[in-house]
């Protein structure tokens, strides 16, 4: 291969790496796939989001501009009278939504882990906070 073949492999490589952490970094936290799964049954305004998802206003909102913002969700302003701001998810999102469940499905096969670890993170999910008095 020529230095100039080379070059460009690691280019390309370089370039997935970090789409892919890009990718990885818009749908990481603790609250984007939840306004993702909820804005999969179609378009919601803020309100109805907020109520849906169990969040505050300041805190959907930062979520909201994130997403807009990795464009998986666009805004609309309805100018009906009161003004409503409604979301809905893009085709960006929707061409990940099965690359998502293929992921969860990933997490929860036994053959992902070998006997005991599965035991072990079942046991783990289902048991109850420990609290410790001293």
């Amino acid at each position: 291969m020529t230095l100039k073949g080379d070059f460009r492999e690691g280019w390309t490589r370089l370039f997935h790496a970090h789409t892919a952490q890009r990718v990885i970094n818009a749908f990481s936290g603790k609250w984007p796939l939840v306004v993702l799964s909820e804005l999969s049954d179609g378009p919601r305004c803020h309100n109805e989001l907020a109520r849906a998802c169990g969040l505050d206003h300041k805190t959907l909102g930062r979520e909201l501009k994130r997403l807009e913002h990795s464009r998986l969700i666009r805004r609309d302003i309805l100018t009906d009278k009161p003004v409503r701001v409604c979301y809905q998810l893009t085709a960006r999102a929707l061409s990940a939504a099965p690359l998502i469940s293929e992921l969860a499905e990933c997490w929860l096969t036994p053959e992902a882990y070998d006997g005991a670890e599965w035991q072990a993170e079942l046991m783990f999910e289902s048991s109850d906070p420990v609290t410790h008095v001293d």
